[in-house]
């Protein structure tokens, strides 16, 4: 064919194709795998999510991590955390992960701006807090868990921690250490209801 037509004795150029860009992946989006939150619900039932950052912007309907405040995720299944994900959400301030069975609060730490909570119901058995971390936590929701009174000791280290609900857990009593001066330094509310075994005043 010549390199153009003549039409009408007008000069058509044929048009310069150029290739479609690729599509780059954000920096932040983990590979995707096996359990990731990416992923549709075909997977068997009992094989557990991966609570990612796709899992986070999928469920508030928007498409950057900036854009997210808050979220629920409650019910999902969840089993763990790709944990380097976090520390883009970085407006993140409220988060209920209820009803799940992930590994710990440990396990979100990387949150930066996370005020409220709520882990009800992931059969936590035990806590564990690096200090520095979880330094804008307002509320804290943990009930229906299997956390003993040590969990008083690592929670007290929170220094703006000013709601605290405890309910339904397996403290039967109340570590000295956790009433001391410098424990929960601006607790307002704490529940602490129906203990198995009973509370010991």
């Amino acid at each position: 064919l010549p390199n153009s037509l003549l039409l009408n004795s007008e000069v058509v150029i044929p048009p310069v194709w150029k290739a479609p860009k690729k599509y780059v992946t954000p920096a932040w989006r983990p590979k995707v795998g096996k359990g990731s939150g990416a992923e549709r619900d075909e997977e068997a039932p009992d094989s557990g999510q991966l609570l990612d950052g796709f899992a986070l912007v999928n469920a508030c309907g928007v498409q950057l991590p900036e854009e997210v405040e808050a979220v629920s995720l409650m019910g999902k299944k969840y089993v763990d955390v790709e944990v380097e994900d976090l520390h883009h959400f970085v407006l993140l301030q409220v988060l209920d992960v209820g009803d799940n069975l992930l590994p710990g609060m440990h396990s979100l730490a990387e949150l930066p701006a996370l005020r409220e909570l709520k882990m009800q119901c992931n059969q936590l058995k035990g806590l564990y807090i690096q200090p520095g971390t979880f330094f804008s936590l307002d509320i804290l929701e943990l009930s229906y868990n299997h956390l003993d009174h040590t969990a008083l000791i690592h929670l007290g280290s929170l220094p703006n921690l000013r709601e605290l609900d405890l309910s339904c857990n397996c403290i039967s009593k109340i570590p000295r250490s956790a009433l001391n001066q410098t424990s929960f330094p601006r607790l307002e509310t704490l529940h602490l209801g129906a203990q198995t075994p009973r509370l010991q005043a």
